[in-house]
Order: C-alpha cells, then structure tokens, then sequence
C-alpha cells in the first residue's frame, strides 16, 4: 500500500522451559542496513510468547529471525510464528518530497498518516528524513489570506508546517510548541499572490514509537491507527 502501515510478529515456544526471541531486519539484511528490533519475552508475565510491532514502508520485505532467548532443554522446539500486516489507507500517498506534492483545496478537511516505515539501509528514522514528510499544493487563482488549522494530530507527537513559494523559498512555518504531545495548531499565514504554494508537515517527535520491542508492555502508538487531520481555510 502507498500509504504504508504496521507489522504485528509474534512468537509462541511450547516448552515452558524456553523464552522465544525476535529479530526484525530489513529485506537485504545483513548484507545492506542493520536490525530494526531485536529482543525476548524474558522478565515478562507471558514468557513463551514475545510480540513486536513496526511501521512498515510501502513496496518493502522484512526478514524475521526466530531464536531461542534462553533455557530449552529438548529439541527440536516447536513454536508458532505469526504475522499480520495492517494498512492505513492514505489517499494522498505517495507525496514525501516536494515533487511528488498531492495537490488539494482550499477549505477542505485532509486526513492523513504519518507512518514513514522501516527500509532496508537503516535501522532508524529521524528529523528531516524524506520519509517523514508530508506533502500538499494549493493553488491560487487570486490575492488570498490563508489560514493554516491542524484540527486533530496523533496524541504521542508533536507536528510541525512549513508553507513554501512554488520557487522553494519558506514563507512561514509553525510548530506545535505545547509542552504536551498532541498540541494542534491555528496559523494565519498571511495574505498571498496567485500561483502555487506548498505545504510540509512533519511529525516532530524523538522517532521512539516506530517500533514496539514487546507488546503489550508498550502500547500500540497512537498514530498506528489515528490519522491527522488539518485545512487551509481562505478568506477572501
């Protein structure tokens, strides 16, 4: 799917002795790019079960490495490795860069993901990826005043927006500075000539929620499965 989603791996040893572990690694691993996840049931009230969780880029395989973590006395052991792929519907993917901008209108509510999703040469994501982004382009056919409104945004980050000039200059930009995650935002951007414009949204957080090491310990991360939602509201 183009807009991605999330992976659920899961492990089950039927020798009460014995801890299941997972590795999670991309398609060309370890050849080219390292371990998205690594880690074991060990210390938890479910120890012959260990689960995981991690966002899933789009056109991407992922290699799954089953071990035993600790204490089998027989083999061979026998387990169930399952695995389940949930794909959030983002009709506006792809559009990570400022070339392949989804055009869109003015007043009209966008909902949308952000889910970047693991690829084979890294093991990480950070502030400034290409695949963090999001982008969208309005177009004026006269003067404007915009005003920016992030109506709904996962509640375990931050977003921030940057509006750009069709010749790449950053016209305005605004970030969801409230101490607490899920911070949304209401920005009059100014008033603007006709032409076309372009809108980057980013997810601003420490990238820790793109992966889930053991489930149900931690979580499913909010913005697996809630979308964000905003519009650019003209008034003229």
């Amino acid at each position: 799917d183009a807009g991605g989603g999330y992976m659920t791996v899961s492990v089950t040893f039927y020798d009460p002795d014995a801890t299941p572990g997972l590795i999670i690694m991309g398609a060309n691993a370890p050849e080219d790019g390292s371990t998205i996840l690594a880690g074991s049931s060990s210390g938890t009230d479910h120890p012959q079960t260990h689960t995981v969780l991690f966002e899933a880029a789009a056109s991407q395989s992922y290699k799954v490495e089953v071990n035993r973590f600790f204490g089998a006395k027989t083999y061979p052991l026998n387990y169930t490795l399952t695995w389940s792929f949930t794909s959030n519907v983002d009709c506006y993917e792809p559009n990570n860069t400022v070339g392949t901008a989804s055009k869109i209108s003015l007043d009209d509510t966008i909902e949308a993901y952000v889910l970047a999703g693991y690829v084979d040469n890294t093991n990480y994501l950070y502030s400034g990826a290409e695949r963090t982004d999001d982008w969208y382009q309005i177009t004026l056919d006269k003067e404007s005043n915009l005003t920016f409104e992030l109506l709904q945004t996962p509640s375990n980050f931050r977003m921030n927006m940057e509006l750009w000039h069709e010749d790449h200059s950053i016209l305005t930009l605004a970030a969801a500075t409230a101490e607490t995650d899920g911070a949304l935002i209401n920005l009059n951007m100014g008033t603007y000539q006709p032409g076309n414009y372009f809108l980057k949204l980013e997810q601003f957080n420490t990238y820790e929620d793109e992966k889930v090491a053991g489930f149900p310990e931690k979580p499913v991360p909010d913005h697996y499965n809630t979308p964000y939602k905003f519009r650019i509201i003209s008034a003229n």
